[in-house]
């Protein structure tokens, strides 16, 4: 449930959390990746929010990143063509 995307989920069991876990912005727009052909323009400030928190904590007090790569959805989305 920490770890987990589902934010009324993390306000029901907030006492009960792991400390120290941040969350970083979903990755699904379909606004701005709706019919896209290949790698989308958007999305490249999502990895820049990742960077952000990796030097607001320190690289070496990090245990782990967790990444959810379908996002459970039937949908997916490719990265942006910056990346």
């Amino acid at each position: 449930m920490s770890v987990g995307g589902m934010v009324n989920n993390r306000k029901v069991f907030g006492s009960s959390m792991l400390p120290g876990v941040d969350h970083l912005p979903h990755t699904l727009d379909v606004g701005n990746n709706a019919f896209s052909r290949g790698l989308p323009e958007w999305g490249a400030h999502l990895a820049d929010a990742l960077e952000r928190l990796i030097a607001l904590h320190d690289g070496s007090t990090i245990a782990a990143v967790i990444v959810e790569p379908i996002a459970g959805r039937p949908e997916w989305s490719c990265p942006p063509s910056a990346i």
